[in-house]
């Protein structure tokens, strides 16, 4: 049946999402992996790779994260050139998780490279990573530079959920060099956003926004 492959990766994506054990759902994963491969199905090969993925860099075992990875990217670069640049970003990440922060900087400039011009988000979400792996090596005005970019290419395509995100990024990376305004501005508009969209993550742009507050009251109590 050949609606079989796809159902087992979205399967597999709401077991994810649902938040069951992550071990469990490890070997859920490989399991999928298995069967897309026993079959052929190699999109959807692909796919389980990268949930697989996923499910390792949070258990950090960064070493299957990234056999997953790899084995993805080359059915990428052979089967589907548009989820390349996807694959690329997921090997950053877990680049970035192991501290190679120069080779996950290079992949993320060779994804978005990839990524321009191209019909998703993709771009925005490349940008956005990018900007963390900068601002973990504390080039700061470059990392400020992505950000926002990556909130105008999110707001182009219409993501107001990605388009928060971009802006909490660059509240904390501002707030940080004393940007106490525009900071406060950003918490404002990503809470708004994602309490509209109905995501919890406006818990942590409020309290974000009460620090800064708190931070200009003892400027200005200092003068």
């Amino acid at each position: 049946d050949p609606r079989r492959g796809p159902a087992l990766v979205l399967g597999l994506r709401l077991t994810l999402a649902g938040g069951l054990n992550l071990p469990d759902i490890e070997r859920l994963a490989a399991d999928v992996v298995t069967e897309t491969q026993r079959h052929g199905w190699v999109r959807e090969e692909l796919g389980a790779l990268r949930v697989q993925a996923q499910v390792s860099m949070k258990l950090r075992n960064l070493e299957q994260a990234r056999a997953a990875l790899d084995r993805a990217l080359d059915l990428a670069e052979t089967h589907d050139p548009e989820r390349v640049a996807p694959c690329l970003r997921s090997v950053a990440n877990v680049m970035k998780l192991a501290g190679q922060l120069d080779e996950a900087e290079s992949t993320l400039r060779r994804a978005i490279a990839l990524a321009e011009g191209g019909p998703s988000a993709e771009l925005a979400y490349c940008l956005l990573a990018l900007a963390q792996v900068l601002g973990a090596r504390g080039r700061s005005a470059e990392a400020e530079g992505f950000l926002r970019r990556s909130i105008a290419e999110f707001e182009s395509h219409g993501s107001r959920f990605g388009a928060s995100i971009g802006q909490l990024e660059l509240a904390e990376l501002i707030r940080a060099a004393g940007q106490l305004e525009e900071a406060q501005a950003l918490y404002e508009s990503a809470a708004s956003a994602l309490q509209a969209i109905g995501s919890g993550s406006e818990i942590f742009a409020r309290f974000n926004q009460g620090l800064t507050l708190r931070a200009r009251s003892l400027d200005e109590r200092s003068l």
